[in-house]
C-alpha cells in the first residue's frame, strides 16, 4: 500500500495540490471502499461454493 507520500505525489500528478488533511480523507476513504469491496467478493464467493458455481 502506498504511504502517505506517495498518496500525495500520485493525487498530485495531474497537477492538482492537495493538504495532508485532504490526502489523509482520500486515502481513508479508498481503504475503506476497498474493505467493502472486499467483504462483498468474500460473501459473492461464499455463496457461490454454497450453490456449487465457481466464480471463475
Amino acid at each position: 500500500m502506498p504511504n502517505k507520500e506517495e498518496c500525495k505525489k500520485i493525487l498530485e500528478k495531474n497537477g492538482e495540490k492537495y493538504t495532508k488533511d485532504e490526502v489523509d480523507k482520500i486515502r481513508k476513504l479508498l481503504y475503506e471502499l476497498a474493505d467493502i469491496e472486499f467483504a462483498n467478493y468474500n460473501l459473492k464467493s461464499k455463496s457461490n461454493e454454497e450453490e456449487g458455481n465457481p466464480i471463475h
